[in-house]
């Protein structure tokens, strides 16, 4: 009976174990995404830092996203105010 109920608990471990591994697994690779989102935002901000850039143009800004979403104008506050995001590529 003792060995059994070490048999049972060693299942439970092992199970534990393999569901804390498919966790991590899954977490590194969000984490290497992010890495990869970011390194590729930076090259695109080192190609730019050094140029004397006046205006935004549709073309760099299509660099940085794919769309770019602009909401209505809110003047609750009295001055005319846009929100809007880029949507990553």
């Amino acid at each position: 009976m003792k060995y059994l109920r070490k048999c049972q608990v060693l299942l439970i471990i092992s199970q534990e174990i393999r569901n804390t591994i498919s966790k991590l697994t899954k977490f590194i690779e969000s984490e290497e995404q992010k890495i990869a989102d970011v390194t590729q935002f930076l090259s695109i901000v080192c190609k730019y830092i050094n140029i004397n850039i006046t205006e935004l143009t549709p073309e760099i800004m299509h660099e940085f996203g794919e769309k770019i979403v602009v909401h209505a104008s809110d003047k609750s506050s009295g001055h005319r105010k846009h929100q809007g995001f880029l949507q990553k590529n």
